[in-house]
């Protein structure tokens, strides 16, 4: 017996960040020469910009996208606040490690994406590891923010980032241990600090680093030709489709992937429609599932 409560949130998450839901697109920029910089969030929270040297102010209505059209050499000023019970984690830059800090200064020198991440908190106060090899106890990494938890009847494992690297920690459970944490009621208020309780103090067994997992392009091209019933054999599953352009959001162990396939997707597609298509293309789009446990 075993559960992952993060499994459905991870995959929802890529679906949305696939089809920008929570992101917007590119606006056309006006004729004169001007720089384009987009500003998103990924997890639960907001983000501020300003282009006058002041830290700008967050508005009542939480904004999780924005667009700056810009001259050239324009300083703006980004800022990031997460939402009740996330962290800001980091700001990335066209996809790569930019910077910790919840407010940043930029020069708009050429068109640019800025994602502000977000990760769960678990609440816990002790002092969070600057090194992995520094972790011993799952409390050590605990106040990092999650990025998925899962655990069965032996074994607890808790998902991270550090120093931009995803990890994946496992501890061993007694069977008492586990069946006081199958007892723990998910909307009771206390959830976290009681399972952090439990948690925090057991030592790490193994540690997996996932970010170095990642499919290669040509790890990935494998599956093209393939139709997505012989993925469903290989391990993956769908979370979303796009019936404009013939593409689902897929994810196999740890990663998500968006699949182009040969065909067209109707009005009335649904996933038993996708089994007989094949895969035209496929890309892994990153981590989706931190906390994927075989």
């Amino acid at each position: 017996m075993k559960t992952n409560k993060n499994r459905m949130f991870a995959a929802v998450c890529a679906a949305v960040l696939t089809f920008g839901c929570a992101q917007q697109k590119k606006q056309e920029k006006p004729a004169e020469e001007t720089v384009t910089i987009q500003v998103n969030t990924e997890g639960s929270g907001q983000i501020a910009v300003s282009d006058n040297g002041e830290v700008p102010a967050f508005a009542p209505e939480p904004i999780q996208s924005h667009v700056s059209n810009v001259a050239p050499g324009t300083e703006l000023i980004l800022a990031a606040q997460p939402e009740d019970d996330y962290l800001f984690a980091k700001w990335t830059k066209d996809g790569e490690d930019y910077s910790r800090e919840d407010t940043i200064e930029i020069t708009a020198d050429a068109d640019t994406e800025y994602i502000a991440v977000f990760m769960l908190s678990t609440g816990w106060q002790g002092e969070a590891v600057s090194d992995i090899k520094d972790a011993e106890t799952i409390g050590d990494v605990l106040a990092l923010g999650s990025r998925g938890e899962a655990y069965g009847d032996d074994y607890y494992l808790y998902a991270f980032e550090l120093n931009g690297t995803v990890y994946q920690t496992i501890a061993e459970l007694t069977p008492e241990l586990s069946g006081s944490l199958f007892e723990l009621d998910f909307s009771d208020p206390e959830y976290e600090r009681k399972k952090n309780e439990i948690v925090a103090p057991l030592e790490i067994k193994e540690i997996i680093n996932v970010s170095e997992k990642i499919p290669s392009e040509s790890d990935t091209q494998k599956y093209a030709g393939k139709t997505f019933g012989e993925l469903t054999d290989e391990g993956f599953w769908i979370s979303g489709w796009n019936t404009l352009d013939n593409t689902a959001v897929l994810g196999n162990q740890y990663f998500s992937y968006e699949a182009s396939f040969e065909g067209k997707f109707d009005e009335s597609f649904d996933e038993e429609d996708l089994l007989p298509l094949t895969v035209k293309s496929i890309r892994c789009t990153g981590i989706g599932d931190a906390s994927w446990h075989e």
